[in-house]
């Protein structure tokens, strides 16, 4: 006699308990494409809006030395070839 709630599987002839075992999968599951979804909003490198692509060299090894940002900024806008320039 079976407890009650509780079938007889056919395939292989065990009892299993009303679907436990079917709704464990699907959490699984759930955990899963989860655990996907974030790994893949970590590692995936987002495109932004205002990127202007990678800076020149020589502004990116006068920021490594140490230079003020604002300095930089300043003598390139400075420059006739800038396009904001007066």
């Amino acid at each position: 006699m079976l407890a009650p709630g509780t079938t007889r599987d056919e395939n292989y002839g065990s009892i299993s308990a009303g679907g436990r075992g079917e709704r464990s999968v699907w959490i699984a599951i759930v955990v899963i494409v989860a655990v996907f979804g974030i790994l893949m909003l970590l590692l995936v490198p987002r495109s932004e809006d205002g990127d202007d692509g990678p800076l020149p060299r020589d502004v990116e090894t006068r920021l490594l030395l140490g230079e003020s940002p604002e300095e930089i900024d300043r003598e390139a806008n400075a420059s006739p070839d800038h396009p904001d320039a007066p």
